[in-house]
């Protein structure tokens, strides 16, 4: 029983540092594996008083979505942070790229690439992987920990090319065909946004249509119970 809580709260503790739990500290709920059970009890619970003075399936009901409320949005908040995180990493590819063709060791060029990032989760995650690499800290070691700190296809890719360059030393053409391939990723989010907008319009415009003739048909009803009354 003890190695199964052990587990179940190292699994916590995982989850809320892959989906930038570590980066939300004013959040006390996001802290610890043992602050994100007592913050989703007490949201469940909180859940289950409102939904239960309408039913008791309600309370039931709001017990669960109380229960998951806290790990919802820190996924929320993990899916915003990758749309940000994907425009960095198009930079932080590039910038790279060049900085080793110029030479420099591969943590000098994280030193020179985290400040150019808008994402205060990937910034800091860049910044301690520079900081393990100087220390001289295992290679692979500090990018488990750099990698184990997100969940991002994208972040995958680049460890995965920093673990081949160091068996390899050779990862400019990697870094330059991922930077393409998140280059289209972000073509395609735009026209999917675009879509999105243009069927938002569509529905707008197609509820305020009908609207418009809910209305004149109510008018022209009305006029016709008038007519029938004058006769």
């Amino acid at each position: 029983m003890k190695q199964f809580i052990k587990e179940f709260i190292e699994e916590i503790e995982a989850f809320l540092k892959g989906y930038g739990g570590e980066t939300m500290p004013e959040l006390m709920v996001y802290r610890s594996a043992r602050h994100f059970l007592l913050g989703s009890s007490i949201t469940g619970l909180l859940g289950c008083l409102i939904g239960v003075g309408f039913h008791s399936i309600t309370g039931l009901l709001g017990f669960i979505a109380g229960l998951i409320l806290p790990a919802v949005v820190l996924y929320l908040s993990n899916e915003r942070d990758n749309e940000v995180i994907l425009k960095d990493l198009k930079w932080l590819y590039e910038t790279i790229t060049v900085q080793l063709e110029a030479g420099l060791h591969i943590q000098q060029a994280l030193l020179e690439s985290e400040g150019l990032m808008k994402n205060k989760r990937l910034r800091e995650a860049l910044h301690k992987l520079a900081e393990r690499l100087i220390t001289g800290e295992d290679m692979n070691r500090s990018l488990d920990a750099f990698e184990q700190s997100f969940r991002n296809h994208y972040v995958d890719s680049f460890c995965l090319i920093l673990r081949q360059m160091q068996d390899s030393g050779y990862a400019v053409k990697l870094l330059e065909d991922i930077r393409v391939q998140i280059e289209e990723m972000e073509r395609q989010q735009l026209s999917k946004k675009k879509e999105a907008l243009e069927m938002q319009l569509q529905v707008f415009q197609m509820l305020l249509f009908i609207g418009i003739l809910v209305l004149i048909i109510h008018r022209c009803i009305l006029a016709a119970l008038q007519n029938i009354n004058y006769l």
